[in-house]
Order: structure tokens, then sequence, then C-alpha cells
């Protein structure tokens, strides 16, 4: 099974680095079987959307799909469910069995629990944040029927978790970091319009912004395309085509353009 579950990590990690959401339905799968967890295995974002709402997407595995109704009393759950009291507690960086810090007894009858962990009769769960930030979460919860977690367990977790944290890190940096880039920079008063540097009109691609921002930090374009799961041959058009559309003679150029505008600072 560690073996299984160290095969599951890379390839969920390099899935996340790319950015495909399609990891959710894989990790939430998969873990449910190697665990063994027959009270289903939720995999689960929460963020803030562009308009200020919380979204939520949760992967479930081993179980039934649930309906949209389920999500939707979900959202105003997911702040009160066990597990995050338990991680209020504990913090996120290490995975949490929850009876190691709540009597499950006394909350099993809890719509929260019934709702969140319960709804397959899952009464021993057990849970890892990957992602944790101001306007983001993500965190996966494994759920048994009829006997808890042990320490193996746990430790398993601990190894996947810390793969997948990684993983993470790395996204929403590049997330953060190419979303400032392809923010159109607001007009600069006082300055006559024929005078403005062409080059702030220029929006990349998301994907011209993902290699370019990796360029810029000093990635070749093998690590770029290895990371991204695209060619060398694409990596390079794209750097083309921001050259091009930038005016920029290479990487150089591309360097000292990028930090001219403040791009990847916060």
């Amino acid at each position: 099974m560690k073996q299984q579950l160290a095969q599951l990590a890379v390839d969920a990690a390099m899935m996340v680095a790319r950015g495909e959401p399609e990891v959710f339905d894989l990790v939430a799968e998969r873990t449910s079987e190697l665990f063994g967890a027959d009270g289903g295995v939720g995999f689960a974002r929460c963020w803030i959307d562009d308009d200020g709402a919380l979204a939520l997407r949760v992967s479930i595995g081993g179980v039934p799909p649930l309906p949209l109704s389920w999500l939707e009393r979900a959202k105003d759950l997911a702040p009160h469910t066990p597990t995050m009291f338990v991680f209020q507690q504990v913090g996120v960086r290490e995975p949490v069995r929850i009876s190691d810090v709540l009597d499950l007894r006394r909350i099993w009858g809890t719509e929260e629990f019934q709702h969140m962990h319960g709804v397959y009769q899952g009464r021993y769960p057990m849970g890892a944040a990957l992602t944790e930030r101001p306007d983001e979460m993500a965190l996966i919860g494994l759920h048994r029927i009829k006997r808890d977690f042990d320490d193996d367990d746990v430790a398993d977790l601990r190894q996947f978790q810390r793969v997948l944290a990684q993983a993470f890190a790395f996204r929403n940096t590049l997330d953060d970091t190419v979303r400032h880039l392809r923010v159109p920079r607001q007009r600069r008063t006082g300055v006559l319009p024929w005078s403005r540097d062409l080059t702030e009109e220029y929006v990349p691609t998301r994907r011209e912004a993902e290699v370019l921002a990796l360029t810029v930090d000093g990635w070749t374009n093998q690590q770029i395309g290895t990371r991204l799961g695209i060619s060398e041959r694409t990596v390079r058009k794209h750097l083309s085509a921001v050259y091009e559309q930038a005016g920029l003679a290479g990487r150089a150029a591309a360097a000292a353009w990028w930090h001219s505008r403040g791009y990847g600072r916060n």
C-alpha cells in the first residue's frame, strides 16, 4: 500500500502543479481504496470567488455521488464542522484523527457531523489540510464506518500530505503571479497617450504568463515543460509569443520588463 500511495502522491502532485482539477476526483477515489475508507473520502476546496462569496468544491470517492442540495447546505455548515474545530485547535500542518481531539460519541448525532462526515455512516474521520490561506483551503477527509484509523494510517497520510502540500504551494504561488501579470495596469494620468509604453498594454494568455513567470524565476525550458506537462517546443512557442508581443529580445529583457513592473511581488 505504501508504494501505491507514494505513486499516487507523485501523480497527484504533478496534476496539482499543472492546474488540473481532475486531481480532486482521482485522489478521492484512490485514497478511499488505499486506506479502506468505507465511509467515503471527501477532497474539498473552499475559496473566496471574485464576487467575494464562499465557493466550495467537493469530490467524493468510494461512495455514491452527493446531490447538489448537499453541497449548498455544506457551504453553511463547513465553518462549523468538527474537522474545522479540530484544525483550529491543533493547526493544519499535520493530519488529524478526529477521535484524538473530540469524543466522537458526543457529536455523532449533530447536524454538522451527520451532514459533513456521517452521510454514509462514516463514524470515524481523519483529515489533512493540503493548502491553507486566508482566501483558500483544500483538505481531505477520510471516513470509516466501524473502526477508527490507526497510527500507521496517520503516518501514511502525513507523507501523502507533505507531497501534495508542496504542489499546492507551487501552484498557488504561480497562480498569484499569473493573476497579477494578467490584470491590466491602470492607465497613468498626466501622460500623453502616444507616449505610453506600449508593452504595458500587452496582457499574456494564462499559459504564456505561467511560462514567463517560471522563466524569469530561472527555470529551464525542459524544467518548465516537465512541471506544466507540455513539450519544450511548446514552451519555446509561448516564450516567442511573449517576446514578440511585448517587444522583448530574450530572457534577460523579459526579466527586466517583469521586475520593472513589480510582477511577482506582494
